[in-house]
């Protein structure tokens, strides 16, 4: 049972990563979003063409936010890309008997859930850094402000991680009980038929 759970949360979390995970607004009107996807396999970002190509020509074609989201300047996510990744060892795991062990998708879940962590908050100190004053054209700076924002795709994504390594750590607490259980009251022979089938 543990494993079709297992094996289904990991394939939702895949799921999701089609879901928007990024945008850019300017003063709050949306002019560009990706998926989790997109980001990770460096497919082209969702525009909003009219507002984001009059932005274009008014602040010059080498302006630096759209050079940063042009996908031929941009690289893949990394952190999309391993989570991606762990997302699909962790549904492996659940049909190779010796791997079925709630600490080791637990611990696939962990390091999905630090990984996800990680493309926050280099995405968020990373942006003004690239957009900020002199970068997406300084002249225009004192009335378009652009913000990036992680939408509900991700929230979505790293609850799944989340839920996945509550979920493992908590079997592996439930298999460590029932472990000692054993030794302290082991089954024996003499033991009724009902117990050891209900055991």
């Amino acid at each position: 049972m543990r494993k079709y759970i297992n094996s289904g949360l990991f394939t939702v979390v895949i799921l999701l990563f089609f879901l928007p995970f990024m945008e850019v607004r300017c003063n709050n009107q949306e002019v560009v979003h990706a998926s989790g996807m997109a980001m990770a396999l460096n497919l082209k970002f969702d525009t909003n063409e009219d507002l984001f190509g009059g932005m274009g020509g008014m602040m010059g074609e080498d302006n630096k936010m759209q050079s940063a989201l042009d996908s031929n300047n941009r690289k893949p996510d990394v952190f999309g890309l391993i989570t991606l990744f762990l997302m699909i060892v962790g549904i492996a795991f659940q049909f190779v008997p010796v791997l079925q062990k709630p600490w080791m998708s637990a611990i696939v879940a962990g390091v999905a859930v630090l990984s996800l962590l990680l493309m926050y908050v280099i995405y968020t100190s990373g942006w003004e850094k690239k957009i900020g004053s002199g970068g997406a054209g300084a002249e225009m700076l004192g009335y378009m402000n652009f913000t990036l924002h992680f939408v509900y795709g991700y929230w979505l994504s790293l609850l799944g991680c989340i839920g996945l390594l509550a979920y493992n750590v908590f079997n592996q607490i439930q298999d460590k009980r029932a472990k000692a259980l054993e030794v302290y009251y082991p089954i024996t022979k003499d033991d009724s038929p009902d117990i050891i089938d209900n055991f």
